[in-house]
């Protein structure tokens, strides 16, 4: 009899302890299956705030896309060669996004030997130009200080819808128009004109950068009018159009 007993206490001590384990393992399963599910709300979460912010990002972000422009050079008999009117190069540029470009940055980039190189037969007795102390200096407008020269630009705000004007370097509107001026003689081909590179970044509103670029400027010159007088060139007008072409990331 109490063998009986013991045997059917023990039986029931053990069917507690599966009932027991069976809860536990279900409470721990059902933990799982919400720890699970909340992982999944947690991405889903996560994944619909980065593409709220990517829509907020696109709802104000800017684009600053580079005009095709024309400028006019004439000849000036006491430089000897081409320039402007008012003696200075713009490349117009225009926000065409949506939201302001803020901090928005142009530096110029020039290889000044190559750029000279074509030009440097005919610089016969320093007619154009001479170099002192690694210094390049315009025969009519003393040394020019490259670092200010080619220093970067800086517009803070650039608001959408507007069209700004970015000054090309002195150094290079004066060998474009040297270059221009021995064109005109038939000494050089039109290909030698020197090539001028144009980087651009610019941040969003949130002050977060949207795009670093290099830009190559291709210049195309194109003679209105060319006079002469006794064989030599007595006055010329021309037109230069400049196109800016993305330079592919290396």
């Amino acid at each position: 009899m109490w063998k009986r007993e013991n045997a059917m206490f023990e039986t029931a001590e053990f069917t507690v302890s599966l009932i027991a384990m069976a809860a536990t393992t279900t409470a721990a399963t059902a933990a799982l299956i919400s720890a699970i599910a909340a992982n999944k709300n947690i991405e889903i979460a996560k994944g619909q705030l980065e593409e709220i912010a990517n829509q907020r990002r696109d709802a104000v972000r800017p684009d600053l896309y580079i005009r095709e422009c024309e400028s006019k050079f004439k000849y000036n008999k006491d430089l000897g060669y081409a320039r402007t009117e008012v003696d200075q190069l713009l490349l117009y540029i225009e926000n065409i996004g949506i939201g302001p470009a803020k901090m928005a940055e142009f530096k110029w980039i020039i290889n000044i030997n190559k750029s000279l190189r074509a030009i440097e037969p005919f610089n016969k007795d320093n007619l154009f130009y001479r170099i002192e102390n690694n210094q390049l200096m315009f025969n009519e407008a003393g040394v020019i200080s490259y670092s200010e020269d080619f220093s970067t630009q800086t517009i803070p705000l650039f608001p959408a819808d507007e069209k700004k004007g970015v000054r090309f370097p002195f150094t290079y509107t004066r060998l474009l128009g040297i270059t221009i001026q021995l064109i005109q003689e038939g000494k050089i081909k039109r290909e030698e004109v020197p090539e001028i590179l144009l980087e651009v970044s610019y941040n969003n509103i949130f002050n977060e950068k949207i795009i670093k670029k290099v830009y190559v400027i291709n210049t195309e010159v194109v003679t209105q009018s060319l006079s002469t007088a006794d064989n030599l060139i007595s006055g010329y007008d021309v037109l230069i159009f400049k196109r800016a072409v993305e330079r592919p990331s290396i």
